[in-house]
């Protein structure tokens, strides 16, 4: 937004968010950076092992994921949440926001 402003010349204030500070994403980073200096190839790892996670079609639950009818994302029901969220704002319902009971819907 801050560069928006200034490309456009426009007036803005920009200052830091107070909560900033203490966000989690923070020691996270700071965390993976010093893991960086005892092994330079911790990021790389990381990264694949987020890819072997996310595509790993056996859950540690003993769930085996599919795919969403309608995107393709896995999920292990018939719809994914962000397909059944966007069902349910397309037909005006008050979204379902339980994550353990999924209605499927066709």
């Amino acid at each position: 937004i801050v560069l928006y402003a200034h490309y456009k010349s426009l007036d803005y204030f920009a200052t830091e968010c107070i909560y900033s500070p203490e966000a989690f994403r923070g020691y996270a980073r700071q965390f993976i950076k010093d893991i960086e200096v005892v092994r330079a190839k911790s990021i790389v790892d990381t990264i694949r092992s987020a890819e072997k996670f996310r595509t790993d079609p056996q859950t540690s639950i003993g769930q085996t994921l599919g795919a969403c009818v309608k995107c393709g994302y896995m999920t292990s029901q018939k719809l994914c949440k962000a397909c059944l969220l966007k069902q349910s704002l397309e037909r005006n319902e008050k979204p379902d926001s339980e994550v353990s009971q999924t209605k499927e819907t066709a």
